[in-house]
C-alpha cells in the first residue's frame, strides 16, 4: 500500500501551481474534469496536496498518458486515502 510505505510529505497550492506550470483556473478546471488530484482540506482557509500522489501524476503526464488513463490513475489514488479513514 503506497501510504503505509512512504512517509506522507505535503505541498501548498503555490507549490503544485509552480512545479506543474498550471494558473489557478487551469489547476481548479482539471481537478473538476478529474484529470488532477483534488486537494486535502487542513483547516477553513487552507489545502495541501499529497506530494507523492503528485509525482505519481507528474509520471503519468511525463510519460504521455492519456486523459483517460490520468482519470484513472487520479480515481485509484483518491481510492486509496479514503481506505485510510
Amino acid at each position: 500500500d503506497i501510504y503505509m510505505s512512504k512517509e506522507i510529505h505535503f505541498q501548498r497550492k503555490s507549490e503544485v501551481l509552480k512545479r506543474f506550470r498550471f494558473s489557478k483556473s487551469t489547476l481548479a478546471n482539471r481537478i473538476n474534469e478529474g484529470t488532477f488530484l483534488p486537494n486535502c482540506s487542513m483547516g477553513l482557509r487552507s489545502v495541501v496536496w499529497i506530494s507523492h500522489e503528485l509525482d505519481a501524476m507528474a509520471a503519468a503526464i511525463a510519460s504521455g498518458k492519456s486523459n483517460d488513463e490520468i482519470k484513472q490513475l487520479v480515481s485509484s489514488l483518491v481510492k486509496q486515502r479514503q481506505e485510510l479513514s
